[in-house]
């Protein structure tokens, strides 16, 4: 049986993760002494199969002592430190161990992503719908990474969360055949049209206003909304007069539905 100690050190747990794992006797690997740790009744095998939904909670771990093993995760999830497995940075989802389905019933539409971190026994799979991270040992046993609301870890995880989040879209995009230079396009256009169309104001006060100020922003964004986002055919010369990507344009449509 694995026994957790509060001295050892990064690169001894990051060793400690890469051995081998026996779904049979789990509580031998590191993985799984974390988990019966944060998951009563994970330590007998005729209480094991009912837990639902597995936790690996980082304000347990604080609390019992061991923030050494906090310090593994927060490093080895830190930004530069982890990156998009080569080979599978879209998660398929085939064993079915991550809600959503997979990744064929989706339509392949990618909703799990695979990173590299903290040893090559350790996996992590982001799901960019639920914006959960989930560790596992050889894919085995995944948790949901938590942490006590309004605490450090809680605070740590929240931003992890959202950077990790903004990564995954942009793989996504990627992976759609959309590049980052046409997703910043888009999002500016899309800018133009919410200054054009206030929350509540009328068709009539914004084309007023574009009238008054037939360059600006307003008048740009009035233009382009009339048109409508979805079958968006601009004036022969816009994109080259304004600065827009004319590929992006054309994009314009599928990407916001």
């Amino acid at each position: 049986m694995y026994k957790l100690k509060n001295t050892s050190s990064t690169a001894e747990l990051k060793d400690h993760f890469d051995q081998k794992f026996d779904t049979k006797n789990p509580l031998d690997h590191i993985h799984g002494a974390l988990l019966a740790l944060c998951n009563p009744g994970f330590d007998k095998p005729k209480t094991r199969d009912a837990i639902e939904k597995l936790v690996i909670n980082l304000s347990t771990l604080r609390g019992a002592g061991f923030t050494n093993v906090v310090h593994l995760f927060q490093t080895g999830l830190a930004e530069g430190a982890i990156a998009f497995r080569p080979d599978t940075p879209i998660h398929a989802n085939d064993e079915r161990r991550y809600p959503g389905g997979t990744l064929r019933e989706r339509g392949m539409q990618p909703r799990h992503f695979e990173f590299g971190a903290v040893g090559g026994g350790m996996r992590v799979v982001f799901d960019l719908e639920d914006l959960e991270i989930y560790i596992s040992a050889h894919y085995s046993f995944p948790a949901r990474l938590t942490a006590d609301p309004r605490s450090a870890e809680g605070d740590w995880l929240l931003t992890t969360q959202n950077r990790l989040a903004r990564e995954c879209s942009i793989m996504e995009a990627h992976s759609n055949g959309e590049t980052y230079k046409t997703r910043v396009e888009i999002d500016r256009l899309r800018g133009l049209i919410k200054d054009g169309k206030k929350v509540g104001e009328p068709a009539y006060d914004a084309r007023i206003r574009g009238e008054r100020d037939p360059d600006g922003a307003g008048a740009q964004a009035q233009r382009v909304a009339e048109q409508g986002l979805r079958g968006l055919a601009p004036r022969p010369g816009f994109a080259e007069q304004k600065g827009t990507d004319p590929g992006a344009l054309r994009n314009l449509s599928g990407l916001t539905r």
